[in-house]
């Protein structure tokens, strides 16, 4: 087992064998225990990250909307142009400020340099 460890991601599935194969001599039935339990806990690791990271997806839309809606109000059309640029900013920190900013910002060109 200790070579399961020190191996890493040099290890490949005949050496992965024959380690469980020295290591469980009855095989087959704690294997496929240990696998599908790696499996189940892969599984919910990624159903997590998913969820995770569609809940910031979302958030940023959110967000980028709001922006959208004040940038029409304030300036128009012209800001309206100005969404190329800010949809492009992934940080959702910098959104948040741009936002904020929209409340009291006079041009697009104060706006802009906020983010640029």
């Amino acid at each position: 087992m200790r070579y399961l460890f020190n191996a890493g991601s040099k290890l490949n599935k005949q050496d992965l064998q024959e380690v469980v194969t020295t290591a469980f001599p009855e095989g087959g039935v704690a294997m496929s225990t240990i696998a599908q339990q790696l499996i189940e806990e892969g599984k919910k690791q990624g159903f997590q990250q998913g969820i995770q990271e569609g809940k910031q997806q979302g958030f940023r839309q959110g967000i980028l909307d709001a922006i959208e809606t004040d940038l029409e109000f304030s300036f128009g059309d012209e800001g309206l142009k100005e969404m190329s640029e800010v949809s492009k900013i992934e940080h959702i920190d910098m959104l948040h400020a741009i936002h904020r900013a929209l409340k009291t910002v006079k041009s697009i060109d104060e706006l802009r340099r906020i983010y640029k």
